[in-house]
């Protein structure tokens, strides 16, 4: 019988991730908010300053990508053109 094994395992893996499925909780109101309704999770809060460092961070590195990604499709195009004039020709 081929494959025997890996049905097996199939079954193996569904059975397993099913009892961990049982040993998951999940986040309660009662667990982040105590008696009087004051939050226990402290937020803190961003001054506009660090805010607008994050937002030209998020912008260098989206520059940055984008740069990456010219340039490996740039490469891309020059290695298949290679590619494709050393074997044809």
């Amino acid at each position: 019988m081929g494959g025997g094994g890996f049905a097996q395992h199939a079954a193996k893996v569904v059975a397993a991730n099913r009892a961990l499925l049982k040993k998951r909780t999940s986040l309660k109101r009662k667990d982040y908010i105590g008696e009087r309704g004051i939050t226990r999770i402290k937020i803190r809060k961003a001054t506009p300053a660090q805010l607008k460092a994050v937002r030209e961070r998020l912008k260098a590195d989206k520059r940055r990508e984008f740069r990456v990604w010219v340039f490996s499709a740039v490469l891309t195009v020059l290695v298949l053109f290679a590619i494709y004039l050393f074997f044809v020709s």
